[in-house]
């Protein structure tokens, strides 16, 4: 890989993929998520717990979730 950073900007970019991950050659393994997949877990996460619904919906922030 000759352009590190270019990867990586390009892996968060992805679309309909989680991301990767990259393993090497010692064992270690680093994943890198697109931005769009981390977005829709968080707010998947955020809507699992009543408390953070309820800040949700407090702040009026429900409809910027509902889309994801």
């Amino acid at each position: 890989m000759d352009d590190v950073a270019k990867f990586v900007t390009d892996a968060r970019a992805l679309e309909g993929l989680e991301g990767y991950v990259i393993a090497f050659a010692d064992g270690h393994r680093v994943k890198i998520k697109a931005d769009l997949y981390a977005l829709r877990h968080q707010a998947l996460a955020d809507i699992a717990q009543e408390k953070n619904l309820l800040g949700l919906i407090a702040r009026d922030a429900l409809d910027a979730v509902v889309p994801l």
